[in-house]
């Protein structure tokens, strides 16, 4: 299977109490619809591609994104607690995206699972409760599926292409607009747009401007996530760019974790300090001071 194209099909589900399940429906789909139209990040994204930048361009350019919810699904949990609460889940990431932008979402229970409710949902997956989901059972795995792919069906025949080509523009400027005027009302979508606008920046292949862009996303994301916007830093190329990078971070992080504040300052006062010796070396061999 492939990333998937205009009106193609984005498989969600999480390996944990859904995996087997989500790949014998991933087959049935591929058999109907084809590769090339069938998104299963498993084996969907080649190696050497940026994982970000494929798993966001396949949801906003699906017609269908096929919910796969097993037994697991909603409890699932790791190192910050349950999944489904951080804004970085990618399971979250892939439905909220795809109920933002309007893509039929359709839920399917395997396992003996049931539809979450919505009081158990985060706040941006909250239509997903509201979704008529359709159950697949292992013994009758066949029948069922045929059901999926008749809806599947239905939907890529009847969406228009110029709605899946809107669906995946996705300028900067766009984002980071979207990101300044609904980061207090919606933080899991400020979240997909920050991750958007650095996607984007990491493609612009003019160094400095991609360090200037790369500088004004750590800005913005600073005090939302301060580990991401330190790791977004130490990758800008230009020395300038990263010491105002750090330096912004550190004074977003002050008052709440002033020892991280101090260090950043320090690396921000170290990066740029060899290029103002580099250039004032440059300069007095240019201009020897007289004798």
């Amino acid at each position: 299977m492939s990333v998937a194209g205009s009106g193609g099909v984005f498989v969600s589900y999480r390996r944990e109490g859904g995996g087997d399940s989500a790949g014998r429906i991933a087959d049935h789909l591929v058999y109907r619809f084809g590769a090339e139209r069938v998104f299963m990040d498993v084996d969907a994204i080649e190696p050497g591609m940026d994982y970000v930048e494929a798993l966001t361009r396949a949801v906003e350019s699906c017609d269908v994104l096929v919910a796969v919810i097993g037994p697991g699904w909603l409890a699932a949990s790791g190192q910050r607690g349950r999944r489904l609460d951080d804004t970085r889940d990618w399971v979250r990431v892939e439905i909220g995206t795809a109920l933002e932008r309007g893509v039929r979402v359709i839920p399917v229970l395997v396992g003996g699972a049931v539809m979450p409710a919505r009081e158990e949902l985060p706040e941006d997956l909250a239509g997903l409760a509201r979704r008529n989901a359709l159950r697949i059972w292992h013994e009758s795995l066949r029948a069922d599926a045929g059901q999926l792919l008749e809806v599947v069906e239905r939907v890529l025949a009847s969406t228009p292409v110029s709605s899946r080509a809107e669906a995946a523009a996705d300028p900067f400027d766009t984002a980071t607009e979207k990101y300044s005027h609904h980061r207090q009302s919606n933080a899991g979508r400020a979240t997909r747009l920050l991750l958007d606008a650095e996607r984007i920046a990491n493609s612009i292949i003019d160094r400095d401007e991609k360090a200037a862009v790369l500088r004004d996303v750590v800005s913005a994301v600073a005090a939302t996530d301060p580990e991401r916007a330190e790791n977004i830093a130490i990758t800008i190329a230009d020395e300038k760019c990263k010491a105002a990078a750090l330096h912004a971070l550190a004074s977003a992080v002050a008052a709440t974790d002033p020892e991280r504040a101090a260090r950043l300052f320090g690396e921000a006062e170290r990066t740029v300090a060899p290029t103002i010796v580099m250039t004032a070396t440059t300069a007095r061999s240019v201009n020897p001071i007289p004798s």
